[in-house]
């Protein structure tokens, strides 16, 4: 845009994205000079419906019409009204600010930005033809999926892990490990026991109805050990990572010293 388009473009008009499903509203990322609108996904890649929505003051209105393209052709983007819940995909998303702006005689349009169904461009027209219309095209930056699965794999593993709530104890010349399962579909537990330099010594399978395991006749030293938990197909679960734990002579306390 040149600047007397600048200008009539942003006079007595506001723009904000909302996102659609979530209470979240943010200003867009628009370049003026390559009329060009970025919406830049959530990083949910679920969340894939959008507004563009567009207010203004009623009697300080500019625009003339605004349109939107899609598949090949232009269609008219109507003034929103709140009490036409047709006008919207999710019509409290908008209550709070469509009633204060009704107050403060402000008047809405919301244009749908779907990453699945794609608006390409809008168009501004303007009354008596103050500016030639203005068309902004829409260019949508979508969520990096592969990190969005894996933080979804990281939390879903934390939550497993902390149902899992392992604990240990630890006595003369031994160790007692404690755990609970972390979903009723466990059927077999694995653990296994590792010295200093992460060599295995001891690996035992377990019905899920166990969840204790004792080791005894331990030197004194530093040792590890790891949980797995696993269905009735012998699908992996969840599995803790390494849990160091030390075994030491008796301090004054006459307790061993145990480090987890």
């Amino acid at each position: 845009m040149d600047k007397y388009e600048s200008s009539v473009f942003k006079s007595n008009v506001g723009f904000f994205i909302s996102v659609g499903g979530v209470d979240k509203y943010y200003s867009p990322n628009l370049d003026e000079d390559k009329k060009t609108l970025y919406l830049r996904q959530e990083e949910d890649i679920n969340l894939l419906k959008y507004h563009l929505v567009i207010l203004f003051k009623r009697d300080m209105n500019p625009i003339e019409s605004i349109s939107a393209y899609k598949l090949g052709g232009w269609q008219e983007v109507k003034e929103a009204n709140y009490f036409d819940s047709k006008n919207f995909i999710s019509p409290d998303l908008y209550k709070r600010t469509l009633e204060g702006a009704l107050v403060r005689g402000l008047c809405y349009y919301i244009v749908e930005l779907d990453f699945n169904d794609r608006t390409e461009k809008i168009r501004f027209a303007y009354k008596n033809n103050i500016v030639s219309p203005i068309e902004v095209s829409i260019y949508y930056v979508e969520a990096n999926i592969e990190k969005y699965y894996q933080k979804v794999a990281t939390q879903n593993r934390q939550e497993l892990l902390s149902k899992m709530s392992v604990s240990c104890k630890t006595g003369d010349s031994l160790v007692n490990v404690y755990w609970q399962n972390a979903t009723t579909e466990v059927k077999k537990i694995c653990f296994e026991l590792f010295i200093e330099n992460n060599q295995l010594i001891m690996k035992n399978e377990m019905d899920a109805d166990v969840m204790f395991k004792s080791v005894q006749g331990l030197a004194y030293g530093l040792y590890y050990f790891k949980l797995s938990q696993y269905d009735a197909k012998d699908n992996l679960i969840v599995a803790t990572d390494l849990i160091s734990f030390g075994l030491s002579a008796p301090n004054y306390g006459g307790k061993p010293t145990i480090r987890i």
